[in-house]
């Protein structure tokens, strides 16, 4: 994910997947974890993502890509249950 993003490049990632409850993905988690990967990838040292989900449980799975959660902000977006996370990486 992301290959034209180069190395180390990134201070700073604020993203919203529209991979919710409304789009069938038979491995979330599995995006995530990749999606994670990509992130820690173009991130500089001390750099951070935030992520805003439905999927909670399945983002938190996901740390096994070696992120940590920092934050969690919970929230409603049109009345559904969603929250903010910020990740970062050691």
């Amino acid at each position: 994910m992301l290959p034209s993003v180069p190395d180390q490049a990134v201070d700073l990632i604020i993203t919203d997947p529209s991979w919710g409850y409304f789009e069938q993905i038979d491995d979330i988690t599995g995006f995530y974890v990749e999606m994670l990967r990509s992130f820690r990838r173009i991130l500089k040292p001390n750099g951070k993502a935030v992520v805003l989900t439905a999927r909670k449980a399945e983002l938190l799975a996901a740390e096994a890509a070696g992120a940590i959660i920092r934050d969690q902000l919970n929230t409603l977006v049109n009345g559904k249950k969603a929250a903010l996370f910020t990740v970062q990486y050691d």
